[in-house]
C-alpha cells in the first residue's frame, strides 16, 4: 500500500469530496486498484471511513483475483509469454484492465452498500433495505458481467425471429 493521500475535488453539492489517494498493489498479474479511482466513478460518499472503503475494495479484489484464477483464459494467457494483463491489452488495444477494475469495483460497491444498511436503522431504512439487496444484486451481476468480458465471452444474447 502506497501511503494515503488526500486528493480535494469540488462536488456538485458545492462541497469539497475527499478522495484516498491509496493503491491496492495487486499479485503481478492483474493491475493494481485506486481507492479514489473507486470512490470517483462509483460515487461513494466521503463520509464512508477511508478504512472500510480500503477493506472492501481489498476483499473484492482477492475475490475477484481468486473467481478468475481457474478459468480457461488465465490458463492461456499463463502459457504465453505476457507477464500481465496490462501486456496482452497492449497487443490487440484491448480493454482488459478497465473490464477487471470495473469486476473489482462492482463487487467493492456491493458490499459497501451492504456495510452502509446495518449502520441505518430508522423506519425509513427498511424500505432502502429491500431496495438495496437488488441493487445488490444488480452491482455483482454487473461484476461478473466484467469477469466475462476479460476473456471476450459474450454478456449478451442475441435472438431473431425466423
Amino acid at each position: 500500500l502506497t501511503d494515503c493521500i488526500k486528493v480535494l475535488e469540488m462536488s456538485f453539492s458545492g462541497r469539497n469530496q475527499t478522495f484516498n489517494a491509496t493503491t491496492l498493489t495487486n499479485n503481478g498479474f492483474y493491475p493494481n486498484v485506486s481507492l479514489g479511482e473507486f470512490q470517483k466513478l462509483h460515487r461513494v460518499p466521503s463520509n464512508i471511513a477511508d478504512d472500510a472503503v480500503e477493506n472492501q475494495v481489498s476483499l473484492a479484489m482477492g475475490a475477484v483475483n481468486l473467481a478468475l484464477e481457474d478459468t480457461k483464459a488465465k490458463a492461456q494467457w499463463a502459457a504465453t509469454e505476457y507477464a500481465n494483463l496490462a501486456a496482452i491489452d497492449a497487443t490487440d488495444n484491448g480493454n482488459r484492465q478497465r473490464f477487471y477494475r470495473a469486476a473489482v469495483y462492482y463487487r467493492a460497491k456491493a458490499k459497501l452498500l451492504k456495510d452502509f444498511q446495518t449502520f441505518n436503522r430508522r423506519p425509513v431504512a427498511e424500505n432502502q433495505a429491500t431496495e438495496s439487496d437488488e441493487i445488490y444484486k444488480t452491482l455483482i451481476a454487473e461484476s461478473r458481467r466484467a469477469m466475462n468480458q476479460l476473456p471476450g465471452i459474450a454478456t449478451t444474447i442475441n435472438v431473431e425471429l425466423l
